[in-house]
């Protein structure tokens, strides 16, 4: 599936945004809910990966800190600011991540009124998401 290699290739290549908006645009574009389903799966993989892997950072972080700051106090408004950057690029991917699960509905009921916009019983269904 060309999204989803595309998408692929950028998270290989580190530009985690030209991911996601290769993401986003395929979810935009996509009409079968096969396919919608494998780029959501990925999606959904990509920002759990970025999730762990800030959280792993920030672990080696704290343990590189513990030796560090064992050695040399003098550094302490410093490792309060980096702390607190970590902390707010981590809350901010669990943020992402929290987003894009609950606009599943909402994403899954695009696609299916894109396969059928006559279809009033999705519509009827997309009412109740907004509600």
């Amino acid at each position: 599936f060309f999204w989803s290699k595309l998408a692929d290739y950028y998270v290989r290549q580190g530009e985690f945004e030209m991911a996601r908006s290769i993401y986003e645009e395929a979810l935009e574009r996509v009409s079968r809910v096969r396919d919608f389903s494998i780029l959501f799966d990925a999606y959904v993989q990509l920002e759990e990966g970025v999730v762990e892997a800030m959280m792993e950072l920030e672990e080696d972080d704290d343990d590189d800190e513990k030796e560090t700051q064992e050695q040399d106090d003098d550094d302490d408004w410093d490792i309060l600011l980096q702390t607190n950057n970590e902390s707010s690029d981590i809350e901010l991917a669990l943020a992402r991540a929290e987003h894009l699960t609950a606009r599943r509905p909402l994403l899954l009921n695009r696609v299916l009124l894109r396969q059928n916009p006559h279809n009033v019983g999705e519509w009827l269904r997309r009412a109740e998401l907004y509600t």
